[in-house]
């Protein structure tokens, strides 16, 4: 699989139902709170973002996996979406859906690359119904840390539309 135009390792003989246990189980470790800070943030501004936070946990089966991503504003939170991933039986993959506070839908899948990548591959349908290609790439740096790449589809070529380092 290539990340960014980098080659990356192939699978080692962890199963991928295995995989997703174990990046769930990081991504959801003490509390799974993440915080990513805005550079552009300007407190004169009400409705400037100050930052984004990353709220996930594992339902009681281990079955579903939830995240929760929110705008921090200078007095209040705001959702901007909920995700859902969850192992499909069937079809040996992580699946995820996705509903916006925008009203964009985001369907697709999860590849975990490596103990310290996981890719989002999807499509992300806005209430018009236009379909844009996205995907997330997401490098884990430490048991603390770990960046978000998101890329849109354009012209056959990927091209970079946020970046977040997310912190716990």
């Amino acid at each position: 699989m290539l990340v960014s135009g980098v080659a990356t390792p192939g699978h080692s003989q962890m199963l991928d139902i295995d995989r997703y246990q174990m990046m769930i189980e990081f991504l959801a470790k003490n509390g799974g709170r993440w915080e990513s800070i805005r550079e552009n943030y300007d407190q004169n501004k009400v409705a400037s973002v100050k930052g984004d936070g990353f709220y996930c946990y594992i339902d009681q089966d281990k079955n579903f996996f939830r995240i929760r991503k929110v705008f921090h504003f200078r007095n209040s939170d705001f959702t901007t979406y909920e995700r859902t991933w969850y192992w499909h039986p069937a079809e040996k993959k992580i699946l995820f859906i996705t509903w916006a506070s925008d009203g964009r839908v985001e369907t697709g899948s999860v590849e975990v690359v490596s103990e310290k990548a996981f890719v989002l591959t999807y499509d992300a349908t806005d209430s018009e119904g236009n379909v844009v290609k996205r995907k997330e790439e997401n490098f884990i740096s430490g048991d603390r840390e770990f960046q978000t790449k998101v890329l849109q589809l354009k012209d056959n070529d990927w091209e970079e539309v946020e970046r977040f380092d997310w912190k716990r």
